[in-house]
């Protein structure tokens, strides 16, 4: 998953991180440029992007978990650090599909369901 964060975010989890300086229009056009290029990379394209890229937990400590959200419960409540949108836009794409632009609290987001 590819995360976004702009100076529009509400989320309590990015308490003491540095406020982003992008707007949430301009997190939003930077991804919609990645769209191509990920649709046409697959999983190693989305992969390589996600640690140039993203402002996720996972890609901010390194290793080659980034931008993994693990396995998600269907039940949005049971999954505390993801936003309920992202949630719910997991569960609607098939394995190996590229999602829309979701956006959250916590930013604007790109998902690749992998399994």
């Amino acid at each position: 998953h590819i995360l976004l964060r702009h100076n529009s975010c509400t989320s309590q989890l990015d308490r003491g991180k540095p406020k982003p300086t992008r707007t949430a229009g301009e997190a939003e056009e930077l991804l919609l440029r990645l769209l191509p290029e990920l649709a046409l990379g697959g999983a190693a394209a989305f992969t390589a992007r996600c640690k140039k890229d993203s402002d996720c937990d996972t890609n901010l400590r390194g290793g080659d978990l980034a931008g993994d959200l693990g396995w998600l419960d269907r039940d949005p409540a049971k999954n505390r650090k993801v936003p309920a949108s992202v949630v719910r836009a997991a569960f609607t794409l098939a394995v190996g599909q590229l999602s829309d632009i979701v956006a959250s609290e916590r930013g604007v987001h790109l998902l690749l369901r992998t399994a």
